[in-house]
């Protein structure tokens, strides 16, 4: 029998993100950015309005970059995702501020004119967790979230790429609310920027902002950072590392090796109601944890969404911190 209450179950979107860097590889600095150069403003002051504001600061494009491209699906997800379709306003301008036109010439791509002008582009993009939508629904351990109090999302569904540039150096900053904080594995420049070697670094890195709690432990080498936001602040990060502490400190003694230089997880923890609102689906069965998606995408990000009951909290998160661990 399927379990209906809504009291007793808590509704779980995980995004964990770790940042590989490779042993004989020196870190990524900011002055490995190279022309042209491609920077990243995203607004999330204002939640209410369900809207990702982006602004896309370029300079030295040619006419070979003349399409800005948006994320038509990702590696591991085995879906249409067409992230253009959420888009809601898409402008272009020079230096001096004048309007350049542009086209959609399908879903996910804008042809941009006279891209040897162009400095700015400024566009609005829906969340795609409560996206009405028909078909080809996006699964929320692909998606974007924001509401009142957080702002979750992977950067390959609100940010795009020119054509020809996905392997060149980005940057991004992202501007929240005084009273957030942020959680991502990029990073950061002496600018404030977050950086990427290339478009697809970035695509591998999710961000979660917002009135998030934060705990950090240490294991062998490895930084572990958790941000859980939850509508029940019960669920705190502290407690979720607390849980996960033992065992993440056995499997540092098993792996014996430090793989990476950090590792992020970051939480969103919804409750019933709200995760109805997103269209999402879930059931508890004789009080058994049923998994309703999952995703792996790329090497340096995993999502997974759970339904479970409070009770079993401490059993899922053994499971979750051993199996990303040995991945």
């Amino acid at each position: 029998m399927i379990n209906s209450s809504r009291s007793n179950a808590v509704r779980v979107l995980i995004l964990t993100a770790a940042f590989v860097v490779g042993g004989c590889r020196a870190p990524f600095q900011s002055d490995q950015l190279a022309d042209p150069q491609i920077t990243f403003d995203v607004d999330v002051t204002n939640p209410f309005d369900d809207l990702f504001h982006v602004s896309v600061a370029t300079r030295n494009l040619t006419s070979e970059n003349n399409i800005y491209n948006f994320a038509s699906t990702a590696p591991g997800t085995y879906s249409i995702l067409d992230f253009g379709r959420f888009v809601k306003s898409f402008k272009a301008y020079d230096r001096s501020g004048n309007p350049i036109a542009v086209e959609q010439i399908s879903t996910n791509k804008w042809k941009i004119s006279d891209p040897e002008r162009l400095s700015l582009l400024q566009y609005d993009i829906e969340d795609s967790f409560d996206a009405r939508v028909t078909e080809n629904s996006v699964a929320p351990m692909c998606g974007s979230g924001i509401d009142s109090n957080y702002a979750a999302f992977n950067t390959f569904g609100i940010l795009g790429y020119f054509q020809g540039l996905q392997s060149s150096p980005v940057r991004m900053k992202v501007h929240y609310r005084p009273d957030w904080i942020i959680g991502t594995a990029l990073d950061v420049d002496d600018e404030g920027y977050y950086v990427a070697e290339t478009y697809d670094r970035l695509a591998d890195s999710p961000v979660l902002a917002g009135k998030l709690s934060f705990s950090r432990t240490r294991v062998k080498d490895i930084d572990v950072d958790v941000y859980v936001y939850a509508v029940d602040t019960a669920f705190s990060a502290h407690k979720v590392l607390a849980l996960a502490n033992d065992v993440l400190q056995s499997a540092g003694e098993f792996i014996g090796s430090s793989p990476v230089p950090y590792y992020k997880f970051l939480f969103v923890l919804l409750d019933g109601p709200t995760f109805q609102r997103y269209g999402l689906t879930s059931a508890v069965v004789n009080d058994k944890i049923y998994a309703i998606g999952g995703a792996v995408i790329g090497t340096m990000i995993g999502f997974c969404v759970y339904t479970l009951h409070k009770h079993l909290l401490a059993k899922y998160y053994t499971r979750l911190f051993t199996t990303k661990k040995h991945q």
